[in-house]
């Protein structure tokens, strides 16, 4: 009996020596499985985390690329030459219509010739291109063409009677632009939209039909560019002056001093014409910030112009209705 007891109590040293070395093998790694699916899946919630992080950017970044496409200054279109035959006055009456599904332009501008210079200088003529425009839901600006003034029968005639039906045609819908006129040339006008400034002034090409009454005329215009680019200097980021012709050496007069006030403005500026019956973009004078824009004619898109206040100023969409 005394001889087993010291073998039993070697057994049960063993059997604790051994059941203490398995609690410590469960320690080492060889517990519940679940316990490494917790840390998986604690590292699956830090990676999704790290997803919603990146889907955030991604939407903030487009979120400042829509931003940026919408931050503009003033949205306007422009069209020129426009009707000259029955057939060109239909796609008018289309161009408002799809002109009225747009959503960016603020007003729209017709930069002259609103009819052929072989027609009459009537108020049927001049009624009918009213009333397809009356029907924009924009304002309407107007600047004279010479088929419609310096190239009619009786040009002043045809002045007063171009000013009757368009001078104030951009007041006849609510809540436009406060435009000003000059007085004694009421189709010359201005105004300030969200520091942009715009000047419209009764430039024509066509042929002197008076040699004094064209001079003056030419005076009252840069009289007036120049009274509005000198008030507004200190508040505005960009000029756009709304005329009708290329300037030639018949308007040398005009084009120094719009030179000239462009280079004192030293601020982006648009001369925006029609007469030239196709696109044109260009900056033809040593003014580097005065940039020349003719139209497209007839049965061309308007234009869409946007005026922004960084990168490129001024930004064209010929293609609108795409």
């Amino acid at each position: 009996m005394r001889t087993l007891r010291p073998l039993l109590i070697l057994t049960l040293l063993l059997a604790a020596t051994a059941l203490v070395m398995c609690r410590d093998d469960g320690d080492l790694g060889f517990g519940d499985p679940d316990d490494d699916d917790a840390v998986d899946d604690d590292d699956a919630a830090d990676d999704d985390d790290a997803t919603d992080d990146d889907d955030a950017t991604d939407d903030d970044d487009a979120l400042d690329d829509d931003d940026a496409a919408a931050d503009h200054l003033v949205a306007f279109s422009a069209i020129g030459d426009v009707p000259y035959n029955a057939a060109a006055h239909l796609r008018l009456d289309e161009i408002v219509a799809l002109h009225n599904e747009l959503e960016v332009p603020e007003f729209l501008v017709h930069v002259g010739d609103i009819k052929p210079y072989d027609t009459a200088c009537s108020e049927e003529n001049f009624g009918a291109v009213r009333t397809t425009l009356r029907a924009l839901d924009v304002p309407v600006f107007m600047v004279p063409g010479d088929n419609e003034y310096n190239d009619c029968d009786d040009p002043p005639a045809a002045l007063d009677l171009w000013r009757s039906m368009f001078a104030q045609l951009h007041t006849e819908w609510d809540g436009g632009p406060p435009a000003v006129h000059q007085e004694g040339r009421v189709e010359n006008f201005a105004w300030v939209e969200n520091r942009v400034l715009f000047v419209g002034v009764n430039v024509v090409g066509g042929s002197v039909h008076d040699e004094e009454e064209w001079a003056e005329r030419l005076g009252d215009d840069a009289d007036w560019l120049d009274e509005h680019f000198t008030a507004q200097a200190d508040s505005i980021d960009a000029a756009v002056v709304f005329a009708h012709a290329t300037l030639g050496q018949g308007h040398t007069l005009f084009l120094e001093r719009l030179r000239a006030a462009a280079a004192t403005l030293d601020l982006p500026v648009l001369y925006l014409q029609g007469d030239e019956h196709r696109w044109t973009q260009e900056r033809p004078w040593p003014e580097q910030n005065l940039m020349r824009v003719a139209v497209d004619a007839d049965a061309a898109d308007p234009v869409i112009v946007t005026v922004h206040a960084d990168g490129d100023t001024f930004r064209f969409d010929r293609t609108p209705f795409d």
